[in-house]
């Protein structure tokens, strides 16, 4: 069947991306894969928080669908990806219509997956996570001692029983059966790409650092371990079969690449639990004695033996993911959790081991925090942060084989050639743009592309044509100009490698710099305006794209055929689109709004991580 090489980069769509399990998966394929990541959010804010939590990786492209339910919500997401992890699913905590609310959303959603699916032919693999409640039986025999539940279990319960269900979990049940069985049935109307299954109990484990800042925030199944605490009596058991999310994660890239696994559904379950385990567990662990208390006592050892349970084995045997206990998953959560309820009171947690990460950490600062160090003993700086929106230039000016170019920074292996938009090195914030990368630890080099005639800061003054000022400046009287700053990088001791950046007029000639004997080895291009589509096609080396969301030279249709046309290339690429943002934000954001200077400094951090992972 039609899996993934695990060799090979590929895309994966991931929807539902900001959830527990969602941000496991995402974790996992950026740390222990080569795919590129495209993410599906619902809002600009939850694309941010993402993109935060993930350190603005250069592999993660975030895509904002409001309603999941439209049917072409998925089709743009999807585009050249190869397979899909699909999570996202409605849920609401009341309702006055329960068809309306819940059953008709959880059958559209699925069906708007399939479209998508279906829409591309890049896609060859659906990983469908659907929940135990699929599975479970809730009348009183499946409850039953006795009952062992398998593959082959569905939940019985009829489109008419759930629309009337006496109580909304019921019918939430009764959403993840009636919702897997359309994506199989969809599945089986074609023969292009297939399907795996995956059905999980109650998903225990520490959620990703940085997704949560609260306990209110948790999940229901984390919350059942939260709701232990502060109890007088042992809470009873309501679904006792259990999965660590670290094994969910591991089992959804399992079986994107394992060829066997499609066409087949798999209980994915780690074990059987109870709440009084539970309880004796963390009062046995590394807890004081207020803590410890906090807890119900219960009958410590004491099991039923009377709870219904699953088999996991048929996952086992096809799919590969680690098998943590129940011990090994609940003390690191119960840590996680302590010291959450900790942080927010302001005070320490008796468990804490390591703190939330920084905001400076989260925003992508920390995976180069070394190297800044390391060059703020050799560069002078402008300001004490990495990224400067102001203050006086540091770099100097040299000439050679007549050509005027800005230097900052020092050599340290990586060197980036710096591009500019039509204003030049003369532009403040060119210059101190160009200071950043330096402080970043890159010997950084500007050339004066224009011969000290750039265009004027209002493009309409009088006598100033910005037309004939293109036609003047196209490629033939630009690359010779550049030609002279990568001969300059190439014969500077240190320097073996080159990322290209460019903005604007610059962002072109940033994809052309990386076609094959040109000196670029990796390029960033935030909102590039007049490229070609030769030029993206004759890229010989990886290239990121920063899009702003109002831009005349990339609309959106655009940014899409740039996107495709990166795919073909075979070549790892990064699109990425900053809310609020207007073409020339990279470099001439208006920094007092939050936004778009939320968006000039993730564009830099993204050049930053590229040259970073890619040269």
């Amino acid at each position: 069947m039609p899996s993934l090489d695990p060799e090979r980069q590929s895309r994966i769509l991931v929807t539902g991306a900001n959830g527990f399990i969602g941000n496991h998966i995402i974790k996992l394929l950026l740390e222990k894969t080569q795919h590129q990541v495209h993410a599906v959010v619902r809002t600009p804010e939850k694309s941010l928080a993402l993109q935060k939590v993930h350190g603005h990786s250069p592999r993660l492209t975030v895509h904002i669908v409001p309603d999941i339910t439209a049917p072409d919500a998925f089709v743009q997401p999807a585009q050249l990806c190869h397979a899909i992890v699909h999570l996202a699913s409605p849920f609401i905590a009341s309702s006055s219509n329960i068809e309306e609310d819940l059953l008709i959303p959880s059958i559209r959603g699925v069906q708007a997956i399939c479209h998508a699916a279906d829409a591309n032919e890049t896609v060859k693999r659906l990983v469908y996570c659907s929940s135990f409640a699929a599975v479970f039986n809730p009348a009183p025999e499946g409850s039953s001692p006795s009952k062992v539940y398998t593959e082959e279990d569905w939940n019985p319960t009829t489109y008419d029983q759930a629309k009337n269900a006496p109580a909304l979990i019921y019918a939430y049940q009764a959403s993840k059966a009636f919702a897997e069985q359309e994506a199989w049935n969809l599945s089986k109307e074609q023969n292009r790409w297939d399907m795996v299954s995956l059905c999980p109990g109650v998903v225990f484990g520490p959620p990703v650092e940085g997704t949560i800042s609260t306990v209110t925030e948790l999940g229901q199944s984390n919350g059942i371990i939260w709701g232990l605490f502060d109890q007088e009596t042992v809470p009873e058991t309501k679904v006792p079969v259990w999965t660590s999310v670290a094994s969910l994660a591991e089992a959804n890239i399992s079986a994107l690449t394992t060829p066997d696994a499609g066409g087949e559904r798999f209980l994915l379950v780690n074990g059987s639990y109870e709440n009084q385990e539970l309880c004796d567990l963390i009062r046995a662990s590394n807890v004081n004695h207020t803590t410890k208390d906090r807890l119900p006592k219960g009958d410590p050892g004491h099991r039923t033996h009377e709870l219904w349970r699953a088999d996991g084995s048929k996952a086992a045997q096809y799919l590969s993911f680690s098998q943590p206990t129940l011990e090994e998953t609940i003390l690191p959560l119960k840590d996680y959790l302590l010291r959450l309820e900790a942080d927010k009171a302001g005070i320490p947690s008796q468990n804490s081991k390591s703190s939330v990460p920084s905001s400076a950490t989260l925003m992508g600062l920390g995976s180069f925090a070394s190297a800044c160090k390391a060059a703020a003993t050799k560069c002078p700086v402008a300001d004490v942060s990495v990224i400067a929106h102001e203050g006086t230039p540091v770099g100097r000016e040299e000439v050679h084989d007549g050509v005027n170019l800005y230097i900052t920074g020092n050599a340290s292996g990586t060197a980036v050639l710096y591009l500019t938009d039509v204003f030049g090195i003369n532009l403040t914030q060119n210059r101190l743009l160009a200071d950043s990368f330096g402080r970043a630890g890159f010997l950084t080099v500007a050339p004066d592309l224009f011969n000290g005639t750039p265009s004027p800061m209002d493009l309409n003054e009088p006598g100033f044509n910005i037309t004939d000022f293109l036609a003047k400046h196209g490629p033939e009287a630009t690359d010779p100009l550049i030609d002279v700053a990568v001969k300059y990088l190439k014969g500077t001791p240190g320097v073996s490698k080159i990322g290209v950046t460019g903005y604007c007029f610059g962002g072109r000639y940033a994809f052309r710099y990386v076609a094959a004997g040109k000196g670029g080895d990796a390029a960033f291009a935030a909102h590039p305006s007049l490229l070609e589509d030769a030029e993206i096609s004759a890229i010989a080396g990886p290239v990121a794209v920063a899009a702003a969301e109002t831009d005349s030279s990339m609309p959106p249709e655009r940014r899409h055929n740039i996107t495709a046309l990166l795919g073909q290339t075979g070549k790892p690429y990064n699109v990425a689109l900053y809310s609020g943002t207007e073409h020339g934000f990279g470099v001439r954001a208006n920094v007092s709004d939050p936004e778009q200077k939320y968006g000039k400094e993730s564009a830099f951090f993204q050049a930053v991580r590229w040259f970073e992972n890619w040269v």
